[in-house]
């Protein structure tokens, strides 16, 4: 498992799992379980991140889905959750991807757990806009540096869609890269490659990004996963941006 610093727009600094659960490896009633379960252990700090699947699904033997039956499982599946969450005393759904009779629907989590999507396409960001939490973006791995703007707009079109406020959908950015003692020279933010650059470069980068492209929040994804780059995340990259951006309370 990967491990990561994470900025929020609380000023908080944690660690924390870079992946989202893939969706077509986890039956939703099973996940759902998990979840509130890992809730109760935490004392309520279990948040869950959700993926729609791909290649490495389908590697593993996963059922192939078209873009559009991807979209309907995912749509499902946060229904699902949810309703194994709200205390129902038994749960029946019967739909083309899952299938439950009566369900006892226990453990209750600690607290409502949010869902945070993993979506790239314009499908899903509309999604995650609509019915999610939160959106997790993995940039430049699955979405390149220059269309993050648009995928922002399609995830608020999905919330106003729905008739809610853009601004309640929690934004967080997985960014892999190193922290460097001097600069690499090309820009960072070209291309398809990991961020690499300065502390001074990655404050000024996160900053724009928290103000112009509305970033809540940053997932440190470190190439090397030694100790001591989660640890220049947490102590110089994330106070530089604490101290540039004024983070809501």
């Amino acid at each position: 498992m990967r491990w990561s610093g994470l900025l929020n727009s609380t000023g908080s600094t944690w660690l924390g799992s870079r992946n989202v659960a893939n969706l077509p490896l986890w039956p939703p009633a099973v996940l759902a379980k998990a979840a509130a379960s890992l809730d109760l252990l935490s004392g309520g700090r279990f948040e869950l991140g959700l993926g729609g699947g791909g290649v490495p699904a389908v590697a593993m033997g996963a059922e192939q889905r078209s873009p559009h039956e991807t979209v309907q499982a995912v749509e499902k599946a946060i229904a699902l959750m949810r309703a194994m969450w709200s205390g129902r005393r038994g749960v029946s759904i019967q739909g083309r991807h899952y299938v439950l009779r009566e369900l006892k629907a226990g453990p209750l989590p600690a607290h409502s757990i949010s869902i945070w999507l993993g979506s790239m396409g314009p499908r899903m960001l509309r999604t995650a806009g609509r019915l999610a939490d939160g959106w997790s973006a993995s940039i430049p791995s699955y979405l390149p540096y220059e269309h993050v703007g648009e995928a922002q707009d399609l995830v608020d079109e999905g919330a106003r869609a729905a008739g809610g406020d853009p601004r309640s959908v929690l934004r967080i950015c997985n960014i892999p890269g190193t922290i460097a003692p001097q600069e690499v020279g090309a820009d960072p933010t070209a291309g398809s490659d990991p961020f690499r650059g300065t502390v001074d470069r990655w404050v000024e980068v996160l900053t724009d990004w928290a103000a112009r492209l509305r970033f809540d929040a940053f997932v440190f994804c470190p190439e090397m996963e030694t100790p001591e780059q989660v640890e220049r995340f947490a102590r110089d990259v994330a106070a530089g941006v604490r101290a540039s951006v004024p983070f809501r309370p």
